[in-house]
């Protein structure tokens, strides 16, 4: 955990997940790495709207690594996460 009582990673045989937040505490982006050579497995981007709000996240395609999938949130007029497109 870190100073602000946030996940910061976990740690397991082979592997570990490292958590980053942005400056107002949401959980920004996900990284899954080899360990202890520390190489990156998979990582997943929250991208948040001018209101805050998740608006899509990213990740890398797992059979051709420089090409990024963007899936988008949808959301109902209560701000209720309706769809994942």
């Amino acid at each position: 955990y870190d100073n602000d009582s946030r996940l910061k990673e976990i740690v397991r045989p082979g592997s570990k997940t490292i958590f980053t937040y942005d400056e107002a505490n949401f959980l920004d982006l996900i990284e899954h790495r080899t360990n202890p050579s520390n190489n990156l497995i998979a990582e997943f981007d929250y991208v948040r709207d001018i209101s805050g709000i998740r608006d899509s996240l990213i990740y890398p395609n797992p059979t051709n690594h420089s090409q990024l999938i963007e899936h988008d949130f949808i959301y109902d007029n209560n701000y209720f996460l309706n769809f994942l497109f």
